[in-house]
């Protein structure tokens, strides 16, 4: 857990320090977002492959293997004089981090009763989601201070560091060690697909007009897909290579990096989808959000960053409701709720045409109500993904993560383009009011759909109430 938060700590530690390294470089906003780009570009590569590697190796040395890479690319940030051997250290990170998350919730899960499902999968949830919450808070008291932004990476350097050498020690191993080695067609496609299908929406997300956008993201979806497809393959016929176990003299198995088989029953497909669309209401609300309320309220950095973390942080104390009330009595009453709560949420902000005090009022409301849906619906879902097929733990996280990802940078996209979009070229303080209102719209619409399609995930035979 405290590896997890950290490594995601990491994702947004530059999103405060990033016009510092703008002025420091003379770079432009398209360039310095790589900052952020490269990280989940990376995470896109490695996500996909946790699966097979939590499965193959033993749990130090995954554990081992993410950290070092991790102190590794914070040292290569830190150290950086240039700017591509900071984006080279945030891929490095990036990388490591994409292995942590799967590792948390699939190891949580083997080793604590199946009864606790619901608090252990929102605990994981709610320190995944305080990680990147939190930096930009610690971004900003280390840059107010005077520092150079270079020192935004010591701290979590020493953490992560005194949390790779506690690891070689004190984590016990709980892999399966199955015998069988990766699928390199797979290997490739998944290496091409997710990174560049990421890094297309992000691209997408500033200008829609972007050919290169388009490019990597339809070249990308194009090779997603065929992993897709051979993931499905692999599952129902495996493969056997000319390699043999040298302990029982059996041929090893080509195993899909993903069991998507395992996974190919209509509710978890149906959750997994929720699970992209909840992160698209995550993102809006930590990106587009602080945008529209700093200049449409006139808030100072302080002022605007208490905007966005006093809601966090009372979700995520409902987040811990949220589990409670699933392993009493199962997901329905925390996933509509949540859902109905979300459309409330959005509902606020797309008639909110005020920026007066009550405006703030009602903007602050609707931010509450945001944030408390996410926290009430994504735990009932998750938490259902791993009893649906409680088999294939780490094959429901590195998918659960996936969509995660791949949530994240459509939410990012659309979201910003559409309030771009709708703001114009010199807005007044009621257009960043009114432009936020139209993104809230889409977002009504979008989760009362979720509303019906999370019907087949909480409603499916096996939902009833828990013993």
């Amino acid at each position: 857990m405290a590896s997890a938060f950290f490594c995601l700590f990491n994702e947004t530690l530059l999103s405060v320090g990033n016009n510092a390294v703008m002025k420091q470089w003379h770079l432009a906003y398209n360039t310095v977002q790589w900052t952020m780009t490269a990280f989940l570009v990376a995470m896109g590569l490695s996500v996909p492959m946790a699966a097979f590697v939590i499965r193959r190796r033993s749990t130090p040395r995954v554990l081992a293997t993410a950290l070092g890479l991790i102190v590794a690319g914070l040292a290569i940030d830190a150290a950086s004089s240039v700017f591509p051997v900071l984006i080279v250290g945030r891929v490095v990170e990036g990388f490591g981090a994409g292995f942590i998350t799967p590792l948390l919730f699939s190891s949580a899960l083997s080793i604590t009763d199946a009864r606790r499902r619901g608090v252990v999968t929102a605990t994981c949830g709610i320190v995944c989601g305080l990680g990147p919450s939190l930096a930009p808070l610690y971004s900003g008291v280390i840059l107010d201070a005077g520092l150079d932004w270079h020192w935004l990476f010591a701290a979590p350097l020493c953490v992560c560091s005194l949390l790779l050498a506690i690891s070689a020690f004190a984590v016990s191993d709980i892999s399966p060690h199955s015998g069988s080695i990766p699928d390199h067609l797979s290997m490739v496609e998944s290496a091409v697909g997710f990174p560049l299908a990421i890094a297309g929406i992000n691209s997408l997300a500033v200008s829609l007009a972007s050919v290169w956008g388009w490019a990597m993201a339809v070249v990308g979806v194009g090779f997603c897909m065929a992993w897709a497809k051979r993931q499905l393959s692999l599952s129902s016929s495996p493969l056997t290579a000319d390699r043999t176990d040298p302990e029982t003299g059996e041929k090893y198995v080509i195993a899909p990096l993903l069991n998507l088989r395992a996974l190919s029953a209509v509710p978890v497909w149906c959750g997994l989808l929720l699970v992209l669309l909840i992160q698209t209401a995550n993102m809006c609300l930590s990106v587009v959000y602080p945008m529209a309320v700093q200049p449409a309220f006139q808030l100072n950095s302080v002022q605007s960053s208490l905007m966005l973390m006093a809601p966090l942080l009372f979700s995520q104390l409902c987040a811990a409701a949220s589990g409670r009330l699933f392993d009493r009595i199962g997901p329905r009453v925390g996933v509509f709720s949540g859902f109905a709560l979300l459309i409330l949420g959005f509902l606020l902000f797309a008639l909110n045409r005020s920026t007066d005090g009550a405006g703030l009022r009602t903007t602050v409301a609707a931010a509450v109500c945001a944030f408390v849906g996410v926290a009430f619906a994504t735990p009932g879902i998750e938490a259902t993904l791993f009893a649906l097929a409680p088999s294939a733990t780490a094959d429901v996280s590195t998918a659960v993560q996936t969509a995660m990802q791949v949530g994240g940078a459509i939410g990012t996209a659309v979201s910003m383009a559409v309030f771009q979009s709708a703001l114009g070229s010199d807005p007044l303080r009621a257009a960043y009011v009114h432009a936020f209102g139209d993104v809230s719209w889409i977002l009504v619409v979008l989760y009362a759909l979720c509303m019906t399609i999370a019907y087949f995930v909480v409603a499916s035979p096996g939902r009833r109430r828990r013993p």
